[in-house]
């Protein structure tokens, strides 16, 4: 019986262990600096510290950390993939006031800078964003990956074998 309440003990505490450490992983992921153009000067930021308002600057290779509005940009082309399931890449084109606007000056939160460079007025921010509203949407509906109901499943027989020997 001892060994049953023991094997539950640290089942339940590796899976806590590792849950504390995903946690972790997916915080680091998300940290990054972006440029942004404040007091008239370009400034690194933490994407965490972006604000409605904000204009900032973006390169080839970049993901777009919030919702925004092209404002100027060389040959932008989005990767939008991750939000929208389209494979081909999007071409952007800059808003321009008082003119017939034929393009798409929408970037969204998560995609990628596939070519180009640009900059762009902050819209939306966090949890406002597309991509925020769908993971606040999907938190609801959060089952384990098969990877870790394949590792909860190893941790507890581990933890099982080593209390029967």
């Amino acid at each position: 019986m001892l060994a049953i309440v023991l094997c539950v003990f640290i089942g339940s505490y590796n899976n806590w262990s590792k849950e504390k450490q995903f946690q972790k992983l997916m915080a680091v992921r998300e940290e990054r600096d972006v440029i942004v153009l404040r007091d008239g000067k370009d400034t690194s930021i933490s994407v965490h510290n972006l604000l409605v308002g904000d204009i900032f600057k973006f390169n080839a290779g970049d993901q777009i950390p919030c919702d925004c509005i092209l404002l100027t940009g060389n040959k932008v082309s989005i990767d939008e993939s991750s939000q929208t399931g389209e494979t081909q890449e999007i071409d952007k084109h800059p808003l321009v006031l008082n003119e017939q606007f034929n393009g798409n000056p929408f970037l969204i939160s998560g995609t990628l800078v596939k070519e180009g460079t640009g900059t762009a007025v902050v819209v939306c921010v966090g949890e406002r964003t597309k991509l925020g509203r769908t993971r606040e949407l999907m938190k609801d509906e959060e089952d384990l990956t098969p990877l870790q109901r394949k590792l909860e499943s190893i941790a507890d027989g581990i933890a099982c074998l080593l209390f029967e020997v």
